[in-house]
């Protein structure tokens, strides 16, 4: 990361630039944009003199088309499917927010062994071999729920708001081979490396290039085959 201040302030204009100019040919309307840091107010908008005056926290900064067109949608006061885009936007990015943005939480236990598989040992191999060391989140065991009957299962999960990748803790067992849990963590770290795509009011996870390059894990197609074939003892196990 570059700590230049003159060179990142560059960036920041002609980021503010661009977006200001995509969102008037947008709207089909004049706008000018203030850049803010307030973490109470993400967007705010006047209309006055014929214009848009908005008032953007700088998240949105090189923002994808997605996210520009329910920016658009916002700001000219026809919200619909936008306004959900805007809030899972801002929970996905809600790290880069001051920390009034939202209360203090407790800190997330990170635990990496579990009683058969060691999740970092897993996450630093594929992290070396397929991202070149480039994904920077945590990943833990997550907690086992018990008293509950399951008919379906989630054997992994990442949370943009806290970094953290989760792996179901049904997968800690003697019988699960290694290849599934390196394909569920390598799932979860293209999340983090790739985020989310928003069409058409709609957010997508596992879209193309998604697919794509999970196909590049080597064991993809294989792990795939293993939890079908053995859903039913990982639900009772979970």
């Amino acid at each position: 990361m570059n700590s230049n201040p003159h060179i990142c302030a560059f960036a920041t204009k002609l980021d503010k630039f661009i977006m200001e100019n995509r969102l008037k040919s947008i709207l089909n309307m004049p706008a000018t944009i203030t850049v803010t840091d307030n973490s109470r107010s993400m967007i705010s908008v006047k209309r006055k003199d014929q214009a848009y005056h908005v008032r953007l926290h700088h998240i949105f900064l090189g923002a994808d088309e997605g996210i520009l067109h329910a920016l658009a949608e916002y700001i000219s006061g026809t919200p619909g499917k936008s306004l959900r885009i805007i809030r899972d936007f801002i929970r996905e990015h809600s790290l880069k927010i001051g920390s009034k943005a939202a209360p203090r939480s407790r800190k997330a236990r990170i635990r990496h062994q579990g009683r058969y598989f060691d999740l970092l040992e897993s996450f630093i191999n594929l992290n070396e071999r397929y991202f070149e060391g480039a994904i920077d989140c945590s990943i833990t065991w997550g907690n086992r729920v018990k008293g509950s009957r399951h008919r379906s299962i989630r054997l992994g999960s990442y949370s943009p708001s806290t970094n953290i990748i989760r792996i179901n803790p049904a997968l800690d067992r003697n019988f699960v081979p290694q290849y599934v849990i390196d394909s569920i963590t390598y799932h979860e770290m293209l999340h983090r490396f790739l985020g989310f795509k928003y069409f058409k009011g709609r957010r997508f996870s596992h879209y193309a290039s998604f697919k794509e390059m999970e196909r590049n894990f080597i064991h993809t197609e294989r792990a795939k085959v293993w939890i079908k074939e053995n859903l039913n003892l990982l639900l009772s196990k979970a």
